[in-house]
Formats: structure tokens, sequence, C-alpha cells
């Protein structure tokens, strides 16, 4: 009679995950192809060990914990989907102590952690399940990625490459070798995403120096080229050798010998970037970009007296000259400097400079002294008064002050001609705001938003301010606690009487991140209902962070019961937590208080 199991040679990763033998037991009358094909056939497998304890127990060795720990993967997998940190990890220490030490529950044990907010212990565990079991890549590209979050750069490098040695079609190790400039992201076809390569630096760099001397017959394409080389800093070297390509064909070419400057500049090349720069001086005088760019290169090779020469020269082709005014009198953002904001104001003056009285403003404004920051903004008005950067300077200024009666003298008349960018009828509109007339500053943004032409992010903008404004939307003022990385540290859920409510959004999700979700009264006749949130569940470490109620109200009550509504929740790019509610499509009101 034929034995009920046989021994086997399977290639299995799931094998190496669960720290188990390759060489494992298998039902008789399942074909052995079953054990290798994808995904793996545990149910097999775990009934060939069932067997195995019946006729054999002294063969059973590590397969009885293994059987054992089954018992508790679905329901794993399961409150892993539902975001039950807390039962998860609970389940994870019945796995630990049915079959121990396997990579399977130091991987899933250290995305509990992460979840927590602890990245220290969950790299550790991640770094620990991939030893464990080094043929398994997608360990080692965790690895990697935490190691980039913390600014571990090499060491993340080195994490990546051992992911691509087991699988070279690992995304995420391609994507953080692409990340970390070590390898470059190409399109075969640019309209079709799937045609993908990714190529190490050192070929992209060789590809692309063989572009030289195809695009040395049209110079323009040339600088274009080497421009582009520069802006992704990859290959700077042959952005370089593009421009000098390109200047030998032009020997006085403006433009290119600016460029060219730059680049030296850029690539440490000091006193080749003056030479350059300096020639485009001579080459026109009248330029005052040439000799702020020259400046620049001063500044970069240490030579102070130059770069301040560079300057003034900038100043006295063009007073108006913002970054030249900023760099040439010292400001310093984190200290603003009366002093420094006085020496600006009397060149303003001197100059009949607007440009730099509008400094002067700003320096002020960031002082504290808003009645000295109007004086200058008025003077930069009386000289150039349909200059938009003055409007917008001044308006808000204005609005600092509550100066209601010169915005509407000076600044409601070019907001009305409607000549200007949609960004004067945004600082008017927020101006308004500032003077309590709400109702204006709506309709102004309404009607902004309406007119032909006006871009979709402003439609956008405006129609969150409004909802904002009408009461509509609220931001918690309690920080989400997020990582460097711009993802949440700890799951959203909803704060219940009787524990946690549903997880909102995931521990982990990247930031902006939104989520819709229906809610229901208590009471039938409700017409407004508190939805507290926590960020964090209960029974885990460190315990939930409260983020406050939001109050829900004007709620239509439904006939006979409990009225449903529904929330959309989002977490900005800032780290603030954004509720809505609508019913039957209407919007309804919301306001957020702090936690008790």
């Amino acid at each position: 009679m034929n034995a009920p199991i046989s021994w086997i040679e399977c290639p299995a990763w799931e094998l190496d995950f669960f720290a188990l033998p390759h060489r494992i037991p298998w039902p008789s009358d399942v074909p052995e192809e079953g054990a290798t094909k994808q995904p793996f056939d545990a149910p097999s497998l775990l009934r060939a060990i069932e067997t195995l304890e019946e006729t054999d127990p002294a063969s059973a060795g590590p397969w009885t914990g293994f059987l054992n720990a089954a018992e508790h993967i679905q329901d794993l997998n399961e409150a892993m989907q539902d975001s039950e940190y807390v039962q998860a990890a609970e389940l994870l220490d019945h796995i630990e102590k049915a079959h121990p030490g396997t990579p399977f529950r130091l991987f899933h044990s250290a995305f509990l952690e992460r979840q927590n907010g602890r990245d220290a212990q969950a790299l550790e565990m991640y770094q620990a399940a991939a030893e464990k079991a080094p043929a398994l890549g997608f360990l080692w590209s965790h690895v990697g990625g935490m190691l980039g979050e913390a600014g571990r750069r090499e060491e993340a490098i080195a994490a990546f490459k051992n992911a691509l040695q087991t699988n070279p079609n690992d995304q995420m190790a391609l994507d953080g070798l692409v990340q970390f400039r070590v390898a470059v992201k190409l399109f075969r076809d640019p309209k079709d995403p799937k045609s993908v390569v990714y190529v190490p630096v050192e070929q992209y760099r060789q590809m692309v120096a063989q572009q030289i001397e195809p695009l040395s017959k049209e110079p323009d394409q040339l600088v274009a080229f080497a421009e582009h080389q520069l802006r992704e800093g990859l290959t700077p070297e042959i952005g370089v050798q593009a421009l000098e390509k390109a200047l030998e064909i032009r020997p006085e070419h403006a433009r290119t010998m600016v460029a060219l400057g730059a680049a030296y500049r850029m690539t440490g090349q000091n006193d080749r970037a003056i030479e350059t720069l300096r020639r485009v001086t001579e080459l026109e005088p009248q330029n005052p970009w040439g000799f702020f760019h020259l400046a620049q290169a001063y500044n970069a090779a240490g030579d102070k007296a130059g770069e301040t020469q560079a300057l003034d020269r900038v100043l006295a082709l063009d007073p108006n000259f913002q970054q030249a005014i900023g760099i040439r009198f010292g400001i310093d953002p984190a200290n603003p400097s009366a002093e420094v904001e006085n020496q600006i104001a009397a060149f303003a003056e001197e100059k009949s400079a607007w440009m730099a009285f509008l400094v002067a403003s700003s320096i002020a404004r960031d002082r504290g002294d808003l009645a000295t920051s109007q004086k200058w903004s008025e003077r930069a008005y009386a000289i150039k008064p349909d200059a938009e950067e003055v409007l917008l300077h001044f308006s808000s200024i204005l609005a600092d002050n509550k100066d209601a009666e010169k915005l509407g003298e000076f600044i409601e008349p070019a907001v009305r001609l409607g000549k200007y960018s949609k960004r004067l009828d945004w600082n008017y509109a927020q101006a308004l705001r500032q003077l309590d007339r709400t109702t204006e500053a709506i309709a102004l943004l309404r009607d902004a938003a309406a007119a032909d032409g006006t871009p979709a992010d402003f439609k956008q903008a405006a129609a969150v301010t409004i909802d904002f404004w009408n009461g509509l939307l609220a931001n918690g003022e309690v920080a989400l606690e997020t990582h460097r990385a711009g993802a949440l540290r700890r799951p959203v859920l909803l704060t219940l009487d009787d524990g946690d409510g549903g997880v909102i959004l995931g521990g982990g999700k990247q930031l902006p991140a939104d989520h819709r979700f229906p809610f229901r009264t208590k009471n039938a006749g409700d017409t407004e209902v508190a939805v507290r949130f926590q960020q964090g569940q209960t029974g885990s470490e460190p315990a939930p962070l409260a983020l406050g109620t939001f109050t829900v109200s004007g709620i239509r009550p439904a006939a006979g019961g409990p009225t449903n509504i529904e929330c959309f929740t989002g977490a900005t790019p800032e780290g603030a937590l954004r509720i809505g509610a609508m019913q039957e499509g209407r919007k309804l009101t919301v306001a957020w208080s702090a936690p008790a």
C-alpha cells in the first residue's frame, strides 16, 4: 500500500518566510507540481502535516508548530485588512508561541510597530527578518525604505541592492535606487506607463553623452538639453560639456554664456564661472541679469568684494531687482532688522524704487510694526500704483491694519477693473474676510471662480475656502502624528462611547489623504451629532491621541428612527484633520472643539 505522504524538495519562498525546511511532507494523492505553483498550495501542506502527526509523530519536528500557528493566520489577515492592529498583535503573539523565530512574525510585527510610531523598533524587526531569510528580497526592500526615511543613504542603497540580487524586478527596491539617484527610470514609450526600464546612473550617463554630437546642429536644442541635465542633477558634467559645445558653435552668444557660467558655478568651477560671466557683462553691459549671475559666481568663490560690486551694478541698472536688494542689504528672514529696513527704505527713497519699499514693508511687518509697514507700502503705491505686486502687498497690509477705508479707496477699484490675475481677487477676498465682511468675500471668490479662463486650481481653492467660511468644513487644531516622509504614523479612528470605532485613515497613509464613511445619529429626531476622533488604537503603546470632536448640525431627522449622514475626512499636507458632512447631497454645518 502506498504511504499517505511523501517527502519532496520544494523551492517555495514561503518556506523561508515561515522558517521551514525545503524538504517538505506532501500528500501522495496530490501531484508534486502543486508544491511549486503560485500561489503556494498551503492547504495541501497542512493536510500532509496532519497526516504526519498521526502516522509518524517523531518526524513532525518543526511542522507541528507551523500547523498550530496556521490556525491564526486567516484571523491575522482579516485583522490586518480591517486595521484591527491590537487584535493583530495578540494573534502574532499566539503565532510566535506556537512557531517561534519566523521572519513572518518579525515582518508583521515590524508593520505594527510602524503603526504605533515606533520606527526604530520596526527597523530592527525588518532587519532581523531579512537576516533570517536573506533570499527574500521584499524584506530587504522594507529595510531599505526605512533606512532611507532615517537618512541613512548608503545603508539604504545596500539594502535595495540586496533585494535586487534575489528579485531584479523588485519595484520598491528599483524606485528606492531611483530616489537615491543610483538608477534612472526611463520610458521606452512616453505614452505607455508600462514601458518603464531602470538603468544604472553610469549607463545613463553614457547614453546621455552620446546625444551631444547629434544635437550640435541645433544650438538652442543643445542648450535646452544641457539645462535639463543640470536641473535633473544626475549628469551635470554632461550639461557642462553640452554648453561648451554650444558656445564653441556660437562663441559670442550671451544666453549660452550665462547658462555655461551657471553650470560652471554649480559644478564648483568658480574661476571659469567668473571668467565666463564677466564676458557676458562686457557683451551686454546694460543687462542686470548678467551682473546678477556674476555676483552669484563671486559668492560661490567666496569673493565678497566682487559680489558686492556686481550687485551694486545690478541695482544701478534696475533698482527694483528684488533678489539683488535682499542679498545686497543682507536680509535675514529669521531676524528682521529695523536697521536693515531703514537702509533699504533710504535706498528706495533715493532711487524711487517701489520694490525696495515693498521689501522694507515686509521687514517691518515681520517685526510686528504694522504702522511702519503700511507707511512703506503706501510709498510703493505712490510710485507704482498699477503694479500687481504692489496691490497684492498693499491689500494684505491694509487688511492687517483693518484699514477698510483705504482698501475701498485703493484696492477695490483695481479689483473691479478685472485686468489683474486671480491673485488680486484672492487677496482682496481674504482682506474682506479679515474685516468680518464674509458675505462680500464669498461673493467675490464665487464671481472670480466663475469667470472665463479661471485656472482649475483657483476654482478648487475658492470652493474649499468658501466652504470653510460658510462653516461647511472644519479643521482640527490637534496636529496629527506624521512621519518625516509625510505619512501618518498611526491610524485615525472614530472614538465611540463603548470603545474604538472603525479606522478612517490607515497608519502609513501618505498625506494628503481622504476617506468617506457613513454615520448615524443616536436617536430619532436628532438634528446634531458629535463625531470624535483619535489617532492610535486603545490598548496600543503609546496611548491614543485624542483629536477632538467635530459637531455636525443642520441634520434633517429621518422618519421613524436614527438618521444617516455621510462624513468625509481628510488629512491635509500640513497634518491637520479636516471634516465635512452631507445629507442627501446637502452640505451640513461642521465645527471643531478641543478634546475634553
